[in-house]
């Protein structure tokens, strides 16, 4: 959603320049029929950046929201992240044709797509590897604490899981915890009393 009237919505292309440089933001401009579709493009980068860096979603909406009436909100966040998705997939493919390999990786590709989906920083993606699939919220509750993979989930107590997480959630992690990790776990609730 842009805000027509006004140069409000034209920070956008500052934003992709200052954060991908200026040859991404020139980029986009490629085959835009005005500047509107320009600036849209940039908004959407711009919101896309800020959904993969773990932004909640209430911040994203009040930062790119410029008028009341064209409001962004968690169903054009997660339009974009699906529309980018889509054609990420084609569009690593032909580059890898014309690149002849030389481009990105298909790991960084597939990082990427992840990050894209569950709306989380790159350091948290070991997350995903739990055998569970949890909200956008929890995977950024158990990031911020310091944790980034399901080895870590494991070394904390059942109590810490609780706190951060929520009993119902907590219960779903603890009934995959392999059983070393228990063993460990309850070591250190031992340990701790």
């Amino acid at each position: 959603p842009m805000f027509r009237k006004g140069q409000r919505e034209t920070v956008w292309q500052r934003h992709v320049a200052q954060h991908y440089g200026r040859a991404v933001a020139d980029a986009l401009q490629w085959g835009a029929p005005d500047a509107m579709a320009y600036h849209a493009r940039c908004k959407r980068v711009a919101v896309l950046r800020a959904w993969t860096d773990g932004m909640p979603i209430a911040e994203i909406e009040t930062k790119f929201t410029v008028n009341p009436l064209y409001s962004i909100g968690s169903g054009d966040i997660r339009g974009f992240a699906d529309f980018a998705r889509f054609h990420l997939v084609a569009a690593f493919e032909i580059a890898d044709v014309l690149l002849l390999g030389q481009g990105p990786s298909a790991e960084d590709v597939e990082n990427l797509l992840a990050q894209l989906e569950a709306g989380i920083p790159t350091d948290a993606l070991g997350l995903l590897d739990l055998r569970v699939r949890l909200g956008r919220g929890t995977y950024l509750a158990l990031h911020q604490a310091g944790l980034s993979n399901p080895a870590d989930i494991w070394a904390i107590g059942e109590e810490r899981l609780r706190v951060l997480v929520g009993n119902g959630t907590a219960a779903a992690l603890q009934a995959l915890r392999p059983p070393e990790a228990s063993a460990a776990g309850s070591t250190e609730a031992g340990d701790r009393g």
